[in-house]
């Protein structure tokens, strides 16, 4: 089964171009891109070993996220080049490799995209001396520039850069989001004093802070606490003397390993977004699924095999291997169910966003490119699931008649 997963989400290239709240302001300074907090929270993955090509295409897909975010600092990318890079991975007797090619990403670009598969990866095994390697590859060509950080355009716009940028080292102070729903965006004020002692309050003689961040009203206290602090520590374009300069910024969330959908407290546009992105980790989860299945079934068809050849020579010896027969078909059978299972899942999320895509579309129906794109993705997936099932039914028919 192919990767059925674009590279970037319509959602999330939306989203970053559309302001949803009073940090209109900070929109206004650019470098508002949201920040999945799967980034935080992925875990390497439980693959079948062997390994194939499926199981390795699973492991890129979980990735994504992760690669998403190296690919938000344009700092990482050649100057002058549309970023863009050829991910290869290999598994052969020797092991397990990771190879980003690139023309247009710097060293630091292509190491935090090779470092984003290794986070979501097990330890993967050689293959047995002799087998025939195996390889997924992809290329990646296409990163909206609104989904980019960008530096150098102002003292203000920097300031946003690097709080955004910072969001990854956030992640003890986003901890209570871990299973979702997706949370509201939080609403910041970075006052940066580059000197304190002219602005001294003649009243009380107070002199303020060469950092202060003002942490917005929803989150708990402890997260307030843990981010203001995170973001004092951190180093700020140097500001005019003579200024007090007050950055408002919002940090805009996305989670697509939320356990939760439910995204009614979001914008409408937020909404749209993050069932949008949570297809992600489910489209991995089938990917590895279907490499379970297809190993039942190769060890199944083998096992057949065996049966016939024996069943030629010595029809009792092969009666013995009845049992073992029966036994094959239940574990394939099982893994039917397990890759139904995961396929179901991601055909609810779909329909899901189709509801939700329709409801928008009809309060305004410049959302109509959006629904056919989330519709055709919905009929696609509930037809993967019917597929399976038929499959299923398939391979049960034929294990009753080998036992015979």
């Amino acid at each position: 089964m192919p990767s059925r997963l674009a590279p970037f989400s319509l959602g999330l290239a939306l989203l970053v171009t559309t302001s949803v709240s009073a940090a209109d302001k900070a929109q206004s300074l650019g470098n508002v891109v949201p920040f999945d907090l799967a980034v935080c929270f992925l875990q390497p993955a439980t693959i079948h070993q062997p390994v194939s090509a499926v199981t390795l295409n699973g492991l890129w897909i979980l990735a994504r996220p992760l690669v998403r975010e190296c690919m938000t600092d344009t700092r990482r990318f050649v100057p002058g080049k549309a970023p863009g890079f050829k991910i290869t991975l290999t598994v052969t007797e020797n092991g397990f490799t990771r190879t980003v090619e690139s023309e247009t990403l710097t060293p630091a670009g292509k190491q935090c995209i090779d470092d984003a598969v290794g986070k979501v990866t097990p330890s993967i095994a050689a293959l047995a001396p002799g087998s025939k390697p195996v390889v997924f590859t992809e290329n990646d060509a296409e990163w909206p520039a609104a989904e980019q950080v960008r530096f150098g355009i102002d003292t203000f716009s920097d300031v946003a850069a690097t709080v955004r940028l910072a969001m990854p080292s956030m992640c003890s102070c986003f901890e209570p989001f871990k299973t979702g729903p997706d949370p509201k965006p939080i609403g910041l004020k970075i006052t940066l004093t580059a000197d304190p002692e002219k602005f001294r309050d003649p009243k009380d003689n107070s002199v303020p802070k060469a950092k202060e961040i003002t942490v917005g009203e929803g989150p708990p206290a402890p997260m307030k606490g843990c981010i203001a602090e995170k973001l004092a520590a951190l180093s700020y374009p140097a500001t005019k003397a003579d200024i007090q300069a007050v950055i408002p910024y919002e940090f805009r969330f996305l989670d697509a390993v939320a356990d939760s959908t439910d995204v009614s407290t979001l914008p409408d546009m937020a909404k749209f977004t993050q069932l949008d992105v949570m297809d992600g980790p489910r489209l991995a989860a089938a990917q590895l699924e279907l490499a379970r299945l297809d190993a039942a079934g190769a060890r199944y068809n083998a096992l057949v095999k065996q049966y016939q050849e024996l069943n030629k020579t010595d029809p009792k010896k092969a009666h013995g291997m009845l049992k073992d027969l029966s036994s094959g078909c239940k574990q394939l059978v099982a893994e039917h169910d397990a890759y139904i299972g995961v396929l179901e899942n991601e055909s609810k999320l779909r329909q899901e966003h189709l509801t939700l895509t329709s409801a928008l579309k009809a309060k305004d129906a410049a959302w109509a490119p959006a629904e056919a794109a989330v519709k055709k993705a919905a009929t696609d997936s509930e037809a993967l699931v019917v597929k399976a099932r038929q499959n299923r039914v398939n391979d049960e028919k034929i294990c009753p008649k080998v036992r015979l």
